[in-house]
């Protein structure tokens, strides 16, 4: 013990004398808490792409009922016009 503690003293100023001693702390890396976040982001943008792709679906068969010809009279009339998409 005192041959080690003698070793220590007349060595640089350092943190842990010997890199594999299980008694220097090694330094780890920080874990990161943005993964789960991450994925309810994720998830969140596929319900956004969905819905949007649905109102685009939704406006084209509008769009085309539209251009039809009994329905375009009517939209004519009543000030309607084409939908436009996201």
């Amino acid at each position: 013990a005192t041959a080690t503690s003698s070793r220590n003293a007349s060595s640089a100023p350092s943190a842990c004398p010997e890199p594999a001693s299980s008694a220097c702390p090694v330094e780890q890396r920080p874990v990161l808490a943005a993964i789960e976040p991450l994925g309810v982001l994720q998830e969140s943008a596929q319900r956004i792409g969905f819905a949007r792709q649905l109102f685009n679906d939704a406006v084209h068969a509008y769009n085309e009922a539209v251009r039809q010809f009994p329905t375009r009279l009517l939209t004519r009339l009543f000030g309607f016009g084409a939908a436009g998409t996201l």
